[in-house]
């Protein structure tokens, strides 16, 4: 029997689907009108770089995502000269949202969920001024509408979700704080990236990120196939699935990875005299490991703490009793970092794969004549 259905039908049931991959309804149309906003305002600013940092741009409107309206979304920009950089760089974009602790130990958003706050972190040769920056944000389009709305999903999930786990939050902020410690070392790096990109704050917004790469290119259904396999996303993916503790040691034995290890031993007056190299990387890693578990015991504490009081004396009541006993768990291991790592390994491959898995539906997504 032949179905007919109507237009408006079809996007109705097409929107239902969006939404079950991960990707909000009207969330791709509201991160081309930041984008295209932003150029506008760059493009008639009249201040020099200082200017562009203090002020913000303000867009106002109706900017519908999914069942979530956002009256105001405010965009600035934080950047920073360097002499090593050649033009722009954007290394990243961000929102911003403050928080804070429930009576349950949960942390939830005080701010007024009909704003949005998105910023370009930037990095600019000495001497570039507003408009160099303009041009080079007009020439990436296809790159940075993804990214804003990558960010855009992450402010979606916030007020969607209404209260987080601490520990979720932990997880996510470790690997970020821990590389300024320790990612000197590539392969460490490396491993920081992957548990940064694999965590569940992060693989929420990947479906959206990829759905709007896709849109940006025009991708068919015939070219799904080609453009998903060469997509950073799915490139990364994979990366992380063919992670292995064991080949990650032999890698930190070796190359950049031992000559930066041994440099911060000599820097640091710490002796490896008759040490091999593969001791040498035990050594470092159980440093390492003891380091990542107290940056997370800081940061749990910085997440808990709202008041004075309880920066000078501590917690108290369940507050307290939940703070031990995430301790007791961080601890877990004791000084073991191989049962770590090898718990990591297996959460990479059971992540990475679903992951991959998912991506693969937003297939059901394109349109046949996508131009």
């Amino acid at each position: 029997m032949k179905v007919i259905i109507t237009e408006s039908q079809y996007e109705k049931v097409s929107g239902e689907l969006d939404e079950e991959l991960g990707v909000p309804e009207g969330i791709l149309d509201v991160g081309e009108k930041v984008y295209d906003s932003t150029i506008k305002f760059l493009e008639n600013f009249k201040g020099d770089i200082d200017d562009l940092e203090v002020g913000s741009l303000s867009l106002k409107g109706d900017f519908k995502v999914s069942d979530v309206l956002f009256d105001e979304i405010f965009v600035e920009f934080k950047i920073q000269e360097h002499v090593s950089i050649s033009g722009v760089k954007v290394y990243g974009f961000f929102i911003k949202n403050r928080t804070a602790v429930t009576k349950a130990l949960k942390i939830k958003s005080v701010d007024d969920p009909k704003k949005m706050y998105i910023g370009f972190n930037l990095l600019i040769e000495p001497g570039i001024d507003v408009q160099d920056i303009c041009q080079d944000l007009k020439k990436e389009r296809k790159e940075y509408i993804p990214h804003i709305s990558h960010e855009i999903k992450h402010a979606f999930d916030s007020i969607k979700k209404k209260e987080e786990n601490p520990i979720d939050i932990v997880k996510y902020r470790v690997t970020q704080d821990v590389k300024e410690y320790f990612g000197f070392v590539p392969e460490i790096s490396k491993f920081l990236f992957f548990s940064y990109f694999i965590h569940s704050v992060e693989n929420l917004v990947k479906p959206t990120e990829l759905a709007a790469s896709m849109r940006m290119n025009n991708v068919s259904k015939k070219e799904f196939l080609n453009f998903f396999l060469k997509s950073e996303i799915f490139k990364t993916l994979k990366d992380i699935q063919n992670f292995n503790y064991e080949e990650f040691k032999k890698k930190l034995a070796t190359g950049d990875n031992i000559k930066f290890i041994k440099l911060v031993y000599n820097n640091s007056g710490k002796s490896y005299d008759g040490m091999s190299n593969e001791e040498i990387v035990d050594d470092f890693l159980k440093i390492f490991y003891s380091g990542f578990n107290i940056k997370r015991v800081q940061i749990m504490e910085q997440i808990l703490t709202s008041s004075r009081l309880e920066e000078l004396i501590g917690f108290e009541g369940e507050k307290h009793k939940f703070f031990q006993k995430y301790i007791q768990d961080v601890e877990k291991y004791g000084d073991d970092y191989n049962r770590f790592f090898r718990g990591e390994e297996k959460f990479f491959h059971q992540i990475s794969t679903m992951m991959i898995k998912k991506l693969a539906k937003l297939y059901a997504m394109i349109k046949e004549n996508p131009s």
